[in-house]
């Protein structure tokens, strides 16, 4: 008798490369094939499905019955992000839906968003799942993340302790290694960016998040990209972007020390009267020294945060992994760090200088999970 599985292979491999679109048309059809499969060489494969399964109405790719229960949760500029959820994968998600306004130029911030979705992957930056366009314009859809930005954090608690804020910075870090790793900055660095996430047992997982305003760090005529002026919260902007010069790493690790001084002190380093004199103070460099704020913090981390807000860029530590690297160094950067804002007398907001608080609040940064 002939020996029936070279024929079986055979016939399951044209079965498998099939192509099944001419039969959404005629559900059974794909049954059939099916059945047919099982019954040759005693195949078992999947159960016969119903034909609620296989139906044309099924196939439709119907974002409107997909994304269900669709809850606005913020609004930006450019976007509004809603809760919702996915029927088809049965969880809950983010969606940001990108206005469709000519003014705005919407586009650019889903394109930026869309390219980083495929080369940034790290548990410290916010999963995307899909980007696409229908008939309402262009969307993402992401991780929905339980918890409060840093900007919503340090105005309900106050500032930091020194062991929280080492967590912080650690997973903050990694988030721009990953970034930059990816071959991208993400030029929009400020405390609503970075989410502070509820895992599962309490823990916190910081998530950095909206790169709407990202770019390449090198073109493909190999070009640095340029400042375009103030885009973000001038608070959290580097020299460079406000002057149109040339961007790299430590312009995303300058936006990062400013917001690591302002959750150590609840004050934010830069400030002024008006946007044209704290456009100055970053210029010029004018901040008051971290140690002189917080005398009592554990020694060398007031000068590890001040060497990333330099207004020169070689002053800076040139990339993050050289900042993580740095970081390691230092002994309360160890896991088994356990000093307290107590034990360090960290003061709260209301116990700054009245000249250096500024606790005004940022009406360009609505607290928010994306922008």
């Amino acid at each position: 008798m002939k020996d029936p599985a070279p024929e079986r292979k055979s016939f399951l491999h044209r079965l498998l490369t099939l192509d099944f679109a001419p039969f959404r048309s005629e559900p059974s059809a794909v049954a059939k094939k099916l059945d047919a499969a099982r019954r040759f060489g005693n195949y078992g494969g999947p159960p016969k499905p119903s034909r609620d399964q296989v139906d044309v109405e099924n196939f439709k790719d119907s974002n409107e019955a997909r994304y269900v229960n669709q809850k606005p949760i913020s609004e930006g500029r450019t976007a509004v992000v809603y809760s919702a959820y996915d029927s088809r994968l049965r969880r809950v998600i983010a969606l940001k839906r990108f206005r469709n306004d000519q003014e705005i130029n919407s586009d650019n911030d889903y394109i930026a968003e869309r390219n980083s979705a495929a080369t940034v992957r790290h548990p410290n930056v916010v999963s995307t799942y899909d980007a696409d366009r229908d008939e309402e314009g262009a969307f993402i859809t992401m991780e929905f993340l339980k918890g409060r930005n840093a900007q919503q954090e340090v105005r309900k608690t106050g500032p930091f302790s020194v062991e929280r804020f080492v967590r912080f910075a650690s997973h903050s870090i990694e988030a721009l290694m990953a970034t930059h790793r990816g071959g991208l900055l993400h030029l929009d660095v400020k405390p609503t960016n970075i989410m502070i996430s509820e895992q599962a047992g309490g823990a916190e997982m910081i998530k950095l998040v909206d790169f709407g305003r990202a770019r390449p760090i090198r073109d493909e005529n190999g070009n640095p990209p340029v400042g375009r002026g103030l885009e973000g919260s001038i608070y959290f902007t580097s020299p460079e972007q406000l002057l149109g010069q040339e961007l790299d790493e430590t312009t995303d690790l300058y936006c990062l020390g400013c917001i690591f001084y302002w959750m150590l002190t609840g004050t934010r380093p830069f400030t002024a009267s008006n946007s044209f004199e704290l456009k100055e103070a970053h210029l010029q460099g004018k901040v008051m020294h971290l140690g002189e704020l917080l005398p009592r913090l554990p020694e060398g981390m007031a000068d590890w945060v001040m060497s990333m807000i330099s207004c020169k860029k070689a002053d800076r530590p040139q990339s993050a992994e050289e900042l993580m690297e740095s970081f390691n160094q230092h002994s309360w950067a160890l896991n088994d760090l356990q000093r307290t804002t107590t034990e360090l007398d960290i003061p709260r907001p209301t116990d700054i200088p009245a000249s250096a608080n500024d606790a005004s609040d940022e009406s360009s940064e609505p607290a928010e999970q994306t922008r």
